[in-house]
């Protein structure tokens, strides 16, 4: 039996040569359902690259790339990615390197990008976001010693480079804001529970009403989905149990807070205080203007650059995890 070619490839999957080159070497650019038709064929046959083109994986491509876990719809509207890619392109640029930008809207997907990455040279380097409590984007890159940089954290992990937002200090610091201004029922609008940035975010919930004395109550705590109608509904529900104030896991899902608040007939910030996190650019212009702890997005993106940079030129460095501090934006919704 003939070796499966890239060309035979193709033509199985309908796809021009190109195309499927680009999806075997990690590129960007390709329709999901597309990248998942060649991968299947790829996999199912055994396909391998040339033995040269194993061998150029010792040689550099002056790529990097980051890795998105949600979908285009799922991170379009959010500013904190747009700012953050701006920062890894601009870092990588003035070291020499391309940036290309992946997303996956499904797990199946997902695992064909890493299986297409291990297969390829194009990409020196990866940057991922958003990990979940048992990751196996990081377990597989772990088992590649393929070089990556995790923004966020995993598992306290002390042989990973991580770059991270202090997500707790951070929501201490709300809780304690809001209780000195008066405010004794404070509830909490979290996201997915596996991911690890909610589960420090309600960390830092937590030991916030833990450091005024203030009990935890469960009923004031709602998860929402990511987006303006998931804090809609969240809050919504939170409404039941009349909180005075209300922190959001970050600024779109406070968003849709912001909306039921007024919907059910109440003030913002008179019979209910708001805040979100990530300081968005639309936080000033949201009426009444929003409250948010600022992240420092420039520098996370900078030096989750620098750092992967530095590991794709020696592989002998020891691991680093770097927490950014972050800061309160007071404004009119507290």
């Amino acid at each position: 039996m003939k070796p499966l070619t890239q060309k035979k490839i193709a033509e199985i999957a309908g796809v021009s040569q190109p195309t499927v080159s680009r999806i075997l070497s990690g590129g960007a650019g390709v329709d999901e359902d597309v990248r998942e038709r060649v991968m299947e064929i790829v996999n199912q046959n055994g396909y391998q690259p040339h033995a040269m083109a194993r061998g150029l994986r010792t040689h550099r491509s002056d790529t990097l790339c980051l890795a998105v876990r949600r979908g285009r719809k799922g991170f379009a509207k959010d500013p904190f990615y747009a700012e953050l890619i701006l920062a890894v392109m601009d870092t990588a640029a003035q070291n020499g390197y391309h940036l290309s930008v992946c997303s996956s809207r499904t797990a199946g997907g997902e695992r064909l990008f890493y299986d297409a990455l291990f297969r390829s040279n194009r990409v020196d380097g990866l940057i991922i976001l958003e990990s979940l409590e048992h990751d196996e984007r990081i377990e597989r890159l772990r088992e590649h010693r393929f070089p990556f940089v995790l923004v966020g954290r995993y598992d306290n992990s002390p042989d990973l480079f991580t770059v991270n937002n202090d997500n707790v200090g951070g929501m201490r610091t709300l809780v304690r804001y809001l209780f000195e201004r008066g405010r004794r029922k404070i509830g909490f609008i979290n996201g997915l529970p596996d991911l690890t940035v909610c589960q420090d975010r309600l960390l830092g919930y937590r030991k916030g009403l833990e450091d005024v004395g203030l009990a935890y109550d469960p009923a004031l705590v709602c998860e929402a989905d990511f987006g303006e109608p998931g804090g809609r509904r969240a809050a919504q529900r939170m409404l039941k149990e009349s909180p005075d104030a209300i922190i959001a896991l970050d600024d779109i899902i406070g968003l849709g807070a912001l909306a039921a608040v007024k919907q059910s007939g109440r003030r913002v910030p008179e019979d209910v205080a708001l805040a979100g996190f990530n300081d968005s650019l639309f936080c000033p212009h949201t009426e009444p203007s929003l409250t948010s702890m600022r992240l420092n997005v420039q520098e996370l993106g900078r030096q989750a650059a620098e750092m992967l940079i530095a590991r794709t030129k020696d592989s002998t460095l020891a691991p680093r995890q770097v927490l950014i501090p972050c800061e309160i934006v007071e404004r009119g919704s507290t």
